[in-house]
């Protein structure tokens, strides 16, 4: 008699890209396979029927980033941080 195991939890998978359009304001966009729910920066932001989403967020001058959590119908989440400033012409890695 063979055992049955339970798949491990796995997160839905994530996505993202982030456009600096100004130093207050970007574009948060990406996929989010298997999540029913997604949030940027706590707000929830819908998503089609294929995964996809994009977001206009204000930038806030005291906040270097901006944090994506997807969560799939489990309650499984998987979050990403990405920066959401612009890159100083003096800062080195704007070469």
């Amino acid at each position: 008699r063979q055992e049955v195991r339970p798949h491990p939890p796995r997160e839905p998978e994530l996505e993202v890209e982030v456009q600096v359009l100004s130093y207050d304001k970007a574009v948060v966009r990406g996929k989010a396979k298997g999540a029913v729910k997604l949030t940027i920066d706590g707000r929830e932001v819908p998503i089609d029927l294929f995964g996809s989403f994009q977001k206009d967020v204000a930038v806030d001058p005291d906040v270097s980033y901006t944090e994506i959590i997807a969560v799939d119908e489990r309650g499984n989440a998987r979050k990403i941080k990405r920066s959401v400033k612009i890159a100083s012409p003096l800062s080195p890695d704007s070469k």
